[in-house]
């Protein structure tokens, strides 16, 4: 994306649109994010969700450990590549996973379970149950409010994004409970 549709994109994804009027810290969060649209939506989701500024989540992008993003980009050939820039979809997916896997981890449970199918119309039937329908609904609603996936609540199914689902695939290696 260019910098106008992108800032477009992070202004209309934030429930405080206002972050955005610091043009600076918007700017350089863009930049790191390389302009990518879902690495961008993944980035709002995670402000919103924990009230934090863009000059924060950008703190955060910088902290995470070189070589777990080199593993989690592992297989993405040209997804916002840009010379020394960590991989945008695999730093965002790092650091929202982390945030589920401490406050929902039955939403993390099923992220994983999801990337052991196929990414597209998974029936939300196929998921294991849960210890409540509550618990259930809210993990689902925790993957989608981080923007890892997407409802048809008319099927009831489920979508992955192609690269959500690759990065969770190859945290599952990284983390030995995926098979090469």
């Amino acid at each position: 994306m260019g910098e106008k549709a992108a800032t477009q994109l992070l202004k209309k994804s934030l429930a405080s649109p206002n972050l955005v009027d610091d043009t600076q810290d918007a700017t350089a969060l863009l930049e790191s994010l390389t302009y990518f649209p879902l690495a961008i939506a993944q980035a709002a989701a995670y402000i919103n969700e924990n009230g934090i500024t863009l000059s924060d989540y950008s703190l955060l992008l910088e902290q995470k450990e070189e070589e777990t993003i080199d593993i989690l980009s592992e297989e993405f050939k040209d997804y916002g590549s840009y010379r020394d820039v960590k991989n945008p979809v695999a730093t965002t997916w790092l650091i929202s996973f982390e945030r589920i896997q401490r406050s929902d981890p039955l939403a993390a449970g099923y992220l994983s379970f999801i990337a052991c199918v196929n990414p597209r119309d998974i029936p939300e039937s196929l998921l294991p149950p849960g210890p409540s329908r509550n618990q259930e609904v809210k993990a689902i609603g925790t993957l989608a409010a981080y923007s890892f996936i997407s409802r048809r609540p008319v099927e009831f199914s489920l979508d992955l994004h192609r690269l959500v689902h690759l990065a969770t695939r190859n945290w599952l290696r990284q983390e030995e409970m995926l098979s090469h």
